[in-house]
């Protein structure tokens, strides 16, 4: 995942998240919104979970430079052999 696009989803999700912590002092217990905003901050609360654990495991992940690679090995013909 690029880092632009992890960036953009934390910040979406942290604005989910907050918007709903806000609504949840407005809204009555036991109403349809209610039930809503909870189930909205637990989808949340996941998916910013989710994407921490997909970002992490990410930047652990070895890449591969292209100095570090190793340059493939010239084959040679066996026609090119014999003279």
């Amino acid at each position: 995942m690029a880092p632009a696009v992890g960036r953009a989803a934390f910040t979406i999700g942290v604005a989910v998240l907050l918007m709903a912590l806000f609504a949840l002092f407005y809204v009555e217990p036991g109403s349809p919104e209610f039930i809503a905003d909870v189930l909205a901050l637990v989808f949340d609360a996941v998916f910013l979970g989710l994407l921490v654990w997909y970002v992490r495991r990410a930047a652990r992940l070895p890449t591969h430079r292209l100095s570090e690679r190793q340059e493939p090995t010239p084959v040679k013909r066996e026609d090119e052999n014999q003279e």
